[in-house]
């Protein structure tokens, strides 16, 4: 039992002897206040790193985005678009392309038309 009560008295003195927890620092700022003040800050400082972070992946969306609608364009102009079906005379059946294929390119050759 008298640990127990020599326990509480050391206690005691300890606690007596630590400063108020609203006790003024050394610029007259207490405890609370220095707590508030960085606590704000550290809020400040999350708040620029997520809207940074929101404006790189917003661009990246774009950037994703752009590629995609470039890619699906390619993708139409490659599909063959036709007109309605046909029939002739003779009962064929004629689909005819709207946009035909561009017709291949000759090579230019090395006889420029010249007869020598």
């Amino acid at each position: 039992m008298r640990y127990w009560v020599l326990a509480v008295l050391v206690s005691g003195a300890i606690a007596l002897t630590m400063p108020p927890v609203q006790a003024a620092g050394p610029h007259g700022e207490t405890t609370r206040d220095r707590a508030e003040r960085t606590l704000r800050d550290g809020a400040q400082k999350t708040e620029r790193a997520i809207r940074k972070g929101a404006e790189e992946a917003e661009q990246a969306l774009r950037e994703g985005a752009d590629k995609i609608m470039k890619a699906l364009e390619l993708m139409f102009r490659s599909i063959p678009q036709y007109a309605a079906p046909e029939i002739n005379k003779n009962g064929d059946i004629i689909i005819r392309r709207i946009r035909p294929r561009p017709a291949p390119r000759k090579p230019p050759s090395d006889d420029d038309g010249a007869s020598t």
